[in-house]
């Protein structure tokens, strides 16, 4: 969903987003990361604070995101990773997914034992949590959905669900392919309602298109890219802004949400050759994106106490309030990015290259000079 691209990677190498120069990365899509883990926050800042689900229920923005996010993903796998070994695509995953996730579902399990939410027993807790690390879907502990105990980490459960058919795939040679059909079959059986149940709720869910157009554009970006495709980036988003406020009349729609991501992320890729002097910001908050979006719900459950009377006082200091919880969020999960994602990434890319028996970072550099 966030994982950086280099080009490097399509000389296969394999290094992780953290020790990969940013000028080395599409631009493009660390632009496309920023703007939607902000998406993200703007929603669930808005949603947290009193009386913030009516005052924003008539935009949608943190599913827009979201599905900018599945698109991306999508490309990021057949751009970067479908020449990959299953066993080193998997650890790979693993190594970008899994350790900042489970720190940051620990950390909240910690606050709700501290007495957060009270009503949830600790029994809820504490199964949700194991259910959680292992990414197996289940009834979340507050409220009718299927969440696990981290309510952001839904995206990753679909996310494992992907990268285990992109898996799959590269075991009979045709990565792509296999998940792309696999993800519309799935979808098609999500959309016709023939099964329930939490596991069928998330791995038929028809939002799993949005990684198969990822996938598109991804096979469509190995051949001639014309620079026309620029035109679609702003018919994308004014396609998901209607979307978003119930404007299209088919608000519930996945295809028009996955339309108007797929032409955003289309768009914005051919305008790559032109963005030659990145801001460094935009570049910053896009590789710290996924620190943001694991942690910015945890700030804002302690952010309530000072923002909440803000917000109850008007329309504008509830937009003050956003505006401040969006900031911090995102100025928090930079910070977590460089001091404690960055530093696990490294220390988990360095245990499972011992536990595959796969050769240092430093020897194979070596080797490939």
């Amino acid at each position: 969903m966030i994982e950086a691209i280099s080009r490097g990677d399509l000389a296969g190498e394999p290094g992780l987003a953290t020790g990969t120069s940013p000028r080395k990365m599409l631009v493009s899509i660390q632009y496309l990361r920023a703007i939607a883990a902000l998406l993200v926050v703007l929603q669930h800042a808005g949603a947290m604070l009193p009386g913030g689900p009516n005052r924003i229920e008539a935009f949608d923005s943190g599913h827009v995101g979201v599905s900018i996010f599945f698109v991306i993903s999508g490309f990021v796998m057949h751009h970067a990773a479908r020449r990959e070994r299953a066993g080193e695509f998997i650890r790979r995953r693993l190594v970008r997914i899994v350790p900042l996730y489970w720190v940051m579902t620990t950390v909240l399990l910690a606050i709700y034992l501290a007495g957060y939410r009270p009503e949830v027993t600790k029994a809820a807790l504490f199964t949700s949590y194991v259910l959680s690390l292992g990414f197996i879907p289940h009834p979340a502990v507050i409220g009718p959905h299927v969440t696990p105990l981290l309510v952001t980490g839904w995206t990753l459960d679909r996310e494992m669900l992907f990268y285990a058919l992109f898996a799959i795939g590269l075991l009979v040679g045709r990565p792509a392919a296999f998940s792309a059909a696999a993800l519309v079959v799935l979808a098609l059986v999500g959309k016709s309602d023939l099964l329930t149940g939490p596991i069928a709720i998330v791995w038929t869910d028809p939002k799993l298109v949005q990684f198969a157009a990822g996938l598109g554009i991804g096979w469509l970006f190995t051949r001639a890219y014309p620079a026309t495709l620029a035109a679609l980036l702003p018919v994308g988003a004014v396609l998901s802004v209607l979307w978003a406020s119930g404007s299209t009349g088919v608000t519930g729609s996945v295809l028009i949400t996955a339309a108007g991501a797929a032409m955003i992320v289309a768009g914005a890729l051919a305008l790559e050759p032109r963005l030659v002097s990145p801001s460094r910001l935009l570049m910053l908050i896009g590789a710290a994106s996924y620190a943001i979006y694991l942690s910015h719900t945890i700030l804002m459950i302690g952010l309530m106490p000072a923002l909440g009377p803000l917000a109850d006082t008007g329309l504008a200091g509830f937009t003050a309030a956003i505006a401040i919880g969006v900031a911090l969020s995102t100025a928090v999960g930079i910070a977590l990015h460089v001091v404690l994602e960055k530093p696990l990434l490294a220390w988990a890319d360095a245990a499972t290259r011992r536990l595959w028996r796969l050769p240092a970072k430093s020897d194979r550099a070596r080797e490939a000079a």
